[in-house]
């Protein structure tokens, strides 16, 4: 399985968002390691993840009395919310065209359409010569 920064990035983000965690809000170290069991990846990828989103300033951390937090920063917020968008954005594409997929493999309905030859009798019957 090849796990990229961004698939890190978005697990991260994922457990974020569940939590409804913003810009300067954060999570004991400990909870998100225990929520990162839940993604399939493994303890070493959340560190990668840290690591990354703490380089590109998406996260912080703190010693908040009660250990380890890790800290949103308004950068890494922005960054979710605009994931997020183009994932909503990239999902309504996906459904539309899976939807327009099925309606072009459904039977089409031919409207009864009158034949030329009957249409000429009806003008002829409409307007008798």
């Amino acid at each position: 399985m090849n796990v990229t920064d961004t698939t890190l990035e978005k697990a991260v983000f994922r457990i974020l968002r569940e939590h409804e965690l913003e810009a300067y809000t954060s999570i004991q170290f400990r909870e998100l390691q225990g929520l990162w069991a839940y993604t399939g990846l493994r303890q070493s990828d959340l560190r990668d993840a840290l690591r990354h989103m703490f380089e590109r300033n998406y996260l912080d951390f703190q010693n908040d009395g009660h250990g380890l937090a890790v800290v949103v920063t308004p950068q890494g917020y922005r960054h979710a919310q605009d994931q997020e968008l183009h994932l909503g954005s990239l999902m309504r594409d996906t459904w539309d065209k899976l939807t327009l997929l099925k309606a072009g493999k459904r039977p089409v309905a031919v409207p009864n359409l009158p034949s030329k030859r009957s249409h000429g009798r009806r003008v002829d019957q409409a307007h008798p010569g």
